[in-house]
């Protein structure tokens, strides 16, 4: 995961897709990661910074094509980031 967070967080093309087409997926895993037992407090802190670098814009259009636990996870994340 901690890799997954470093290519994200370069924004490589080969892990975004074209057009971002791979972010729903990636930030579906991100929010199932996130405080879990195989993350830490660094994977923890770059995914809030991730996240919170999208933009409610991009968070909004993303939202069907996550479940309703990664939704959750989302919104923990990014009121999370708002406290850092």
């Amino acid at each position: 995961h901690a890799q997954l967070v470093r290519l994200v967080k370069e924004q490589r093309p080969g892990v975004l897709g074209a057009n971002n087409g791979n972010l729903g997926a990636i930030v579906h895993v991100l929010a199932l990661v996130y405080k879990k037992d195989h993350s830490n407090a660094l994977i923890d802190r770059a995914i809030c910074e991730i996240l919170a670098g999208l933009g409610e814009a991009t968070i909004g259009g993303l939202q069907g094509s996550l479940n309703e636990k990664s939704k959750k996870g989302v919104m923990r994340i990014l009121n999370d980031a708002k406290s850092m």
